[in-house]
């Protein structure tokens, strides 16, 4: 696992599932797989009971998705998931002959947080693969469901019984 300690190049990000939110510093070419272990190894020592929100923390990074704010301003729009390079690899590119030439380092800067669009600050939300049925090529017009609740201003400063409301002056 690559280890990130926060340096001055480093980005915070903030993974979000439900209502739980997890800080971690990640190297903005660091790859997606890395990003994914140390957030399971923070899932997992944070959870001893092996469970976040009711659900199973899977034992394998690679059954961690994660999605980008649709709009990183009002994150009510939605997110949409982040697929690595690896993740949408397929067998044309194994076997003698059939990778394309020179293009290693380009799928090595898609796969890391600023080759997705990551930016330091953003909110990254995360679900587990085996959790969801997987919505197979042809509904490709289906919006892909992430449980991420964001609190409002509301939520965070609940009103009291202190004082007089408006209609009472």
């Amino acid at each position: 696992m690559f280890k990130v300690g926060p340096s001055a190049r480093t980005w915070t990000l903030r993974f979000k599932n439900h209502t739980s939110t997890i800080l971690l510093e990640v190297d903005p070419l660091q790859s997606l797989s890395d990003v994914r272990a140390e957030l399971l190894h923070a899932l997992v020592e944070t959870s001893p009971g092996g469970k976040l929100n009711g659900q199973e923390i899977p034992q394998n990074a690679k059954l961690i998705r994660l999605g980008l704010a649709n709009d990183r301003n009002d994150l009510s729009k939605g997110y949409s998931s982040v697929l690595s390079e690896l993740d949408n690899a397929s067998d044309t590119g194994k076997g003698k002959g059939k990778a394309p030439v020179g293009n290693a380092k380009a799928d090595s800067l898609k796969d890391c947080p600023q080759g997705v669009g990551m930016k330091n600050g953003d909110v990254v939300a995360f679900k587990f693969a085996g959790n969801e049925g997987i919505a197979d090529e042809s509904t490709e017009d289906i919006i892909e469901e992430w449980d991420v609740i964001v609190p409002t201003i509301e939520d965070t400063y609940k009103e009291d019984d202190e004082g007089l409301a408006m209609d009472e002056g």
